[in-house]
């Protein structure tokens, strides 16, 4: 996959991991193993055509790296079963889902989109909707606090 695309795995949480870093490294990929700046982070996601967020079953919440696809309208590739799975669904999102711990099936989920370069593009408004949603609810618990929105 490396020889087709550009592969990035970024985060402290990987200078853990020596063995696994130098795996993917072999393999083509490039690892950051530190805090990324918010610039960095934001010029990462901008160029990237595809973000991942398919997180281990422990962490079954709300994401940055998703919320971040969704607002710039970028392909994910989410936990199967997962709360992200069903928001997208919620949400009409496109997303793709891989069962965690498969590398295989995570592998021909990328290969996949590799050769669908012009495949269905996520929705393009789903940031407004999503700050429209983010709005009526910041509104509705004000109000439900006896304060004014």
């Amino acid at each position: 996959l490396a020889q087709r695309a550009y592969i990035v795995a970024a985060g402290p949480n990987y200078s853990h991991a020596d063995g696994a870093v130098a795996a993917f490294r072999e393999a083509g990929g490039h690892v950051e193993t530190r805090y990324l700046t918010s610039e960095e982070v934001i010029s990462l996601k901008l160029k990237a055509d595809l973000l991942w967020a398919c997180y281990h079953p422990s962490y079954n919440s709300s994401s940055g790296i998703f919320g971040r696809a969704m607002q710039l309208s970028k392909h994910v590739i989410v936990r199967q079963g997962s709360y992200l799975e069903r928001i997208a669904e919620h949400l009409q999102y496109p997303v793709k889902a891989c069962p965690f711990g498969k590398a295989e099936v995570g592998a021909l989920l990328l290969s996949d989109f590799l050769d669908r370069a012009n495949g269905r593009q996520p929705r393009r408004d789903i940031g407004a909707v999503c700050k429209q949603l983010s709005v009526n609810k910041l509104k509705s618990d004000l109000r439900n606090h006896g304060e004014s929105p």
